[in-house]
């Protein structure tokens, strides 16, 4: 309770890449305690900040995480979700949009007062998407209150990035980039064709991010040929 009021009273500055993130305990949709430092260790950890879930923006920020959960899980990263929501509203929000990530709640705008992440000119958290390393140190920020379907595609990218220079273990890529295109085109179908609220934008923005993986996809097969076609040519050069 001592943290939580010092927050409140004495707002820290914006967090900025390479500062080591201020701890915090909130609790889960379920009523279990989440402790920031707790999570570390084992892979980057994902904190994204929504408004209340109800707004269009939030949904699409929620529904981007839900989308990309599979990459998140292969690459050893935790994802967690903060609002001012009830523990009995983010329970709702979870329930409502299946999601398989934690979302933790937060009346007392702890997060907001620790990292700095205020609205301007409202008492609102800034819709912001934080990535850190296993470590604790935050190597990636991201903050839109607009482009908000594309929270989770760039943390991802940065998550693949730390996991990159950490030398950390993940599922073996090949495998994984063999299942992606059917994981998603099933979970897509799915997940918008269930929800009342779907509209045609939705289902252009899942038709864009399915066929952004699948360039994705074939850059990285090409990318290998070409790396086995250069070897083989500079081995038939040093053979002559």
């Amino acid at each position: 309770m001592i943290l939580v009021f010092t927050a409140l009273v004495l707002a820290l500055p914006a967090l900025k890449v390479g500062d080591r993130a201020p701890t915090f305990v909130l609790k889960n949709q379920d009523g279990q305690e989440i402790r920031f430092e707790d999570q570390l260790g084992d892979g980057p950890v994902v904190v994204f900040v929504y408004h209340k879930g109800t707004y269009r923006r939030d949904k699409r920020m929620l529904k981007g995480f839900r989308f990309y959960k599979k990459q998140f899980i292969a690459q050893n990263a935790k994802v967690f979700g903060v609002s001012a929501n009830s523990e009995a509203k983010t329970a709702k929000t979870k329930s409502k949009y299946n999601l398989k990530y934690d979302l933790l709640s937060d009346p007392e705008h702890t997060v907001k007062a620790l990292w700095g992440i205020k609205r301007k000119g409202t008492h609102q958290e800034a819709r912001t998407t934080f990535v850190f390393s296993p470590t604790g140190e935050l190597r990636y920020v991201y903050k839109s209150e607009s482009w908000t379907k594309t929270h989770a595609r760039k943390a991802l990218s940065a998550v693949k990035k730390i996991n990159k220079k950490e030398k950390i273990a993940i599922a073996d890529e090949e495998e994984e980039m063999d299942g992606i295109m059917t994981i998603f085109e099933d979970e897509a179908a799915e997940q918008w064709d269930d929800e009342v609220d779907v509209t045609e934008e939705d289902r252009r923005d899942t038709a864009r991010m399915l066929e952004e993986l699948a360039n994705e996809e074939d850059g990285t097969k090409v990318k290998t040929a070409k790396k086995s076609k250069n070897t083989k040519e500079k081995k038939e050069t040093s053979e002559l």
